[in-house]
């Protein structure tokens, strides 16, 4: 015996399959919504409630329902069989979110490399950037001969360090090499 569904949303079919007692009926925007409860004690299972739009879907879970009814399963463990999937993807996606956010902090706070159009941050350094890096004193650079400005703000924009500004006019003061910087030093001559 099927559940036949009213075209009035007023009019409610109900059904009893094994210990569940099934409601049917038409929504007032056109689909289909069903509510189990306890055969004996009228108990509402909230987690069986469904509605959908589509017909197809909406018998599919009310078949489903008294299909497992008709087993003898309660409604908690029809709730339990059918929700599954769903609380499983939760889960899933709860995994995925806690992985990002753990990779996240591994990278913590450090400055990440602003990309340039043309892709001078994938360059190689240039000879004024290399002698740059070997003048460094303490992890620190200051422009002087040979050294000016932009090649601290290449090396800043390139992520071997951070450009300190001095005054309202926001002029180079000097560059404070990172780990990446101080790496890079090593490898060149002085």
């Amino acid at each position: 015996m099927s559940i036949a569904v009213s075209s009035d949303p007023t009019t409610q079919v109900a059904r009893t399959y094994g210990n569940l007692t099934i409601t049917a009926q038409r929504t007032i925007d056109g689909g289909y919504s069903l509510n189990v409860y306890a055969a004996t004690s009228g108990h509402r299972y909230d987690n069986l409630a469904y509605s959908s739009p589509d017909w197809a879907a909406f018998m599919a879970r009310i078949n489903h329902i008294r299909n497992l009814a008709a087993q003898g399963l309660t409604g908690d463990q029809i709730a339990d069989r059918i929700n599954q999937p769903a609380r499983q993807a939760v889960d899933d996606a709860e995994q995925i979110v806690t992985n990002a956010l753990n990779e996240l902090a591994a990278i913590g706070n450090h400055r990440h490399i602003r990309p340039t159009m043309a892709g001078a941050h994938l360059a190689n350094l240039t000879a004024p950037q290399q002698r740059a890096l070997a003048a460094q004193h303490d992890g620190i650079i200051t422009p002087g001969p040979g050294i000016n400005r932009s090649t601290l703000n290449a090396l800043d924009r390139k992520g071997y360090g951070t450009v300190v500004y001095t005054g309202a006019r926001k002029r180079i003061s000097h560059l404070v090499l990172n780990a990446r910087g101080l790496r890079a030093c090593e490898g060149v001559a002085r």
